[in-house]
């Protein structure tokens, strides 16, 4: 079966007044867009296996060219019972190695700074996903 293979990043964990505490791996695949025919840039996006949805940053939509406000509205709950508001997009088109790509849903927020691949519209694109955290990658097979 073909599969992707994704990594674990290193990110530095602060508090609130920016001490450091400690430093973290998080599985993460590389992917782009694609805007009026080109590529943009890869982008490192966070496996969140228990995030429902895939959220990005509004910024992200906007430089895709989305009126992000334009989208459904939701109130979306998080860690903690932490509520933003997103805007849902249909039809993203997302890009990855070996010329794997798919069109899905993003939730895309003012209040986020990081890319999050959920469950819906990314974890069910694929037939099984191994996160291995002692060897640092993670595959996804499609």
């Amino acid at each position: 079966m073909p599969t992707l293979v994704g990594e674990y990043i290193n990110f530095v964990v602060q508090d609130k007044e920016g001490k450091f505490l400690e430093m973290i791996y998080r599985p993460h695949i590389w992917f782009m867009f694609k805007i009026n025919h080109k590529f943009t840039r890869p982008v490192a996006g966070l496996i969140d296996s228990g995030a429902d949805r895939n959220l990005f940053p509004a910024e992200v939509g906007e430089v895709l060219g989305l009126n992000v406000k334009k989208g459904k509205e939701y109130v979306t709950t998080g860690i903690g019972n932490h509520q933003i508001i997103t805007y849902r997009h249909l039809g993203i088109e997302l890009f990855f190695d070996q010329g794997f790509h798919f069109r899905t849903e993003v939730d895309f927020s003012y209040d986020m700074s990081t890319l999050l691949l959920g469950g819906i519209g990314f974890f069910d694109r694929f037939k099984k996903v191994i996160l291995q955290k002692e060897a640092e990658i993670v595959e996804l097979e499609y």
